[in-house]
């Protein structure tokens, strides 16, 4: 991503009246911010600057109404606004696979309109198939859907073109869980980038916590690892330690996670309306007031 940011500054010295390297700019700053690897407050104004930037050099630039539709969304939590702008990307540009997956992923998490997003993901598949992590980005939708074994089957193909692709292996262990294989995914999510197992102290406790309970035991243990990390200062997913607690049964821990994403602006927090969170806890009445805080649909 700065390999990417850098070519398209220097795309703006050349000229710097091109709309699209800014828009791509903001892109990239969103990507950021949502992995978590540049603090807000560092990544916001580079993503509104660039965006706006964009949209005063040209009006009908498709990149740059994605730019904004990601800004409202991600940032603004400004549902119909954000919405608004993804068809108005789709309207200039009917082939721009990147929007169709975003907005499949609106139509998902944010309006539960399950048949529209199946379409949105599969059409965004179907314009660009050779896009490893548009492949894994469209799974996402896949196993919310229920269609856990199409989404492996789109995991592997995209990891078979690009095999260091790390979203989407988490995207495969994601697939993996769903169709009830738990030790592939262990394997994953242990061995790939996501669990951090260079600390060989994490890594041995985790194995065991795996041999003696499966994959609640794995579960359990990566909270507590989480807690301990926080508890020094470091930085976790509140979301993830907020889903792994609704995993274990314990509910009101999970509220007290996802309260605590909400209050940080997480990225994350938009898609505490996934259809496991929500089938859990639609009779908590504070999960219910937090999908009402953020305009999120409740039944």
């Amino acid at each position: 991503m700065k390999k990417a940011v850098q070519y398209f500054k220097l795309a703006i010295e050349k000229d710097p009246t091109w709309a699209s390297p800014y828009a791509s700019i903001a892109e990239v700053g969103i990507m950021q911010r949502q992995f978590m690897f540049i603090p807000q407050s560092i990544v916001n104004p580079i993503i509104n600057e660039n965006t706006g930037k964009a949209l005063e050099l040209d009006p009908d630039n498709a990149t740059a109404h994605y730019a904004k539709a990601i800004t409202t969304l991600a940032i603004e939590w400004k549902w119909e606004k954000g919405e608004q702008e993804l068809k108005k990307a789709l309207e200039l540009n009917p082939n721009y696979a990147m929007v169709h997956a975003l907005y499949s992923d609106f139509l998902m998490f944010i309006r539960g309109r399950i048949e529209e997003a199946l379409y949105h993901a599969k059409m965004a598949v179907e314009l660009d198939p050779l896009n490893p992590f548009l492949l894994g980005f469209s799974s996402r939708i896949l196993i919310e859907a229920g269609e856990s074994q199409t989404a492996l089957d789109l995991c592997e193909k995209a990891l078979f073109i690009e095999p260091d692709q790390w979203f989407t292996y988490n995207q495969l262990a994601a697939s993996y869980f769903a169709i009830g294989d738990t030790l592939k995914w262990y394997e994953i999510k242990k061995n790939k980038v996501f669990w951090w197992m260079d600390d060989p102290v994490f890594a041995s406790s985790l194995d065991k916590a795996f041999a003696e309970e499966g994959y609640i035991g794995a579960i359990k243990e990566r909270i507590r690892q989480n807690e301990e990390v926080y508890s020094k200062g470091g930085m976790i997913n509140f979301c993830a330690i907020g889903y792994w607690y609704i995993v274990v049964g314990n509910y009101e821990k999970a509220m007290d996670y996802y309260e605590k994403a909400y209050e940080a602006h997480s990225p994350c927090i938009v898609y505490i309306r996934n259809k496991y969170s929500y089938d859990m806890l639609k009779n908590n009445p504070r999960y219910i007031a937090l999908l009402k805080k953020m305009n999120l649909p409740v039944d």
